[in-house]
């Protein structure tokens, strides 16, 4: 298991005080992290799963004809923002 909240949250202190983690490793501690931080550090609960909803960042028609429609799914669109303005980079 790693220790503590995962590399993004915190450095550590020195090179050999964390050891490379697997995915489920890492995940593992940043639940464990906002459980605590959220003040329920004996929490068991998921966020990326709800028995409620299941939010899709796409459309049906991109999905395709085999697209699921049911209640617990909601295609909400692409999570993209607009393009930024252009650079001022030399092209010439």
């Amino acid at each position: 298991m790693c220790r503590g909240p995962p590399r993004p949250l915190r450095q550590p202190s020195s090179p050999t005080s964390w050891r490379a983690c697997t995915v489920a490793d890492w995940l593992d501690g940043v639940l464990r992290y906002l459980r605590s931080w959220i003040g329920d550090p004996s929490g068991t609960a998921d966020p990326r799963f709800s028995p409620h909803l299941v939010p899709v960042f796409s459309s049906p028609e991109f999905v395709g004809p085999d697209a699921r429609r049911d209640g617990q799914i909601r295609y909400v669109g692409p999570s993209i923002v607009d393009r930024p303005a252009g650079s001022d980079f030399p092209w010439d």
